[in-house]
């Protein structure tokens, strides 16, 4: 365990505990490869952590939010209730894999992939492409599974009625 944080609980005599778990041997890999190895680190945190402590200090009166972060190589989801962490996770679809679908479909590099990624409208019109499309409705889908487990696991997240604020961020979008 490298993070925990204590959670309010609706549950009397229950106390609840937001838990990280990580062995050793990884994180000092990722700071042999950041090349930190010898410089005093003071805390690790994981991506969904970061976009908690973020939205808490960006947006502290925004009780209950889902926060879509849309990376290169994954995509990592965070629903936040009273400034705290109540679910995270985690799913291997980032936005280098739609620019591989574009160079696929499109049959050109990935950097030109990128470009039009960035600079043309592929959902309509004439430079509309099927793949990607299809590909992103598959992002979504994934996106709609996860909240919905987020709320199987935990349905105290639905009582109240109050909405989520649904809040996007990364370089994909």
């Amino acid at each position: 365990i490298y993070d925990f944080a204590r959670l309010e609980s609706a549950t009397p005599e229950r106390q609840q505990f937001w838990v990280t778990f990580c062995p050793e041997g990884n994180i000092r890999q990722q700071a042999s490869q950041l090349g930190v190895e010898h410089e005093d680190i003071c805390e690790v945190t994981t991506v969904a952590n970061s976009l908690i402590a973020a939205h808490r200090m960006a947006q502290p009166s925004v009780k209950r939010a889902i926060i879509v972060h849309l990376g290169a190589e994954t995509t990592v989801m965070a629903a936040v209730i009273s400034g705290q962490g109540a679910f995270a996770t985690t799913f291997q679809t980032g936005s280098d894999y739609l620019t591989r679908t574009i160079a696929r479909a499109k049959n050109i590099s990935e950097n030109a992939a990128e470009e039009l990624k960035r600079t043309t409208n592929l959902f309509e019109g004439p430079e509309a492409c099927r793949e990607f499309i299809e590909a992103v409705e598959e992002w979504g889908a994934e996106v709609r599974r996860q909240i919905g487990e987020c709320f199987r696991q935990n349905p105290q997240l639905a009582a109240g009625g109050e909405a989520f604020q649904l809040i996007y961020s990364g370089g994909g979008f």
